[in-house]
């Protein structure tokens, strides 16, 4: 398989993004990141698990699936006082990812699911927790990104100086952010 980089995940390789909805008013994001993913080829291998008071939003809702041969997890939290909603795509560590599949499938995939449940900001983590709050100053974003592998910055962020800790890889054109790389 074909990459330009090595993204240095051991454990697992996973996309932690803040969800644009709020947690009272938006709709449960896992449904529709199914419904795009399994378009590209993602499919559900066992039921899935929610935890919540049974009705309204679940404050756990996770899904097993496989894609291209690889386990997906997928998984909202709502948290912050139940205003904020994080969804994760986990996939197992990248010497796996890439033995199975080429980068450009892999950045659609990235991008799909970003976009399905509306990420406004997130990272590419290997465990690593994500903080949910965006940026108070652009000079902010670079500090964030020695915690993690790489950072999904909107699209739109101008004048920030990545350099000499990292610079934008790669753009998300459906989810419109960015892929900063360390």
């Amino acid at each position: 398989m074909s990459w330009r980089v090595h993204i240095p995940t051991a454990d697992e390789t996973c996309l932690r993004v803040r969800c644009g909805q709020d947690a009272a008013t938006g709709g449960w994001p896992l449904p529709r990141a199914l419904v795009e993913l399994g378009r590209l080829g993602l499919r559900p291998t066992e039921r899935f698990r929610s935890l919540g008071a049974g009705r309204g939003r679940p404050l756990l809702h996770s899904q097993e699936a496989g894609w291209r041969g690889l386990p997906v997890h997928l998984e909202s939290v709502v948290s912050e006082r139940g205003t904020v909603v994080e969804a994760a795509l986990a996939l197992p560590g990248m010497d796996e990812v890439v033995a199975e599949v080429d980068e450009a499938a892999w950045w659609e995939l990235a991008d799909t699911f970003c976009a399905a449940v509306d990420a406004v900001h997130g990272a590419l983590v290997d465990g690593e927790p994500l903080r949910m709050e965006p940026a108070v100053r652009d000079e902010e974003w670079p500090r964030r990104l020695r915690d993690h592998v790489g950072l999904l910055v909107p699209e739109a962020l101008t004048g920030v100086t990545w350099e000499p800790s990292g610079d934008v890889y790669t753009s998300l054109p459906m989810s419109r952010l960015a892929v900063v790389l360390r």
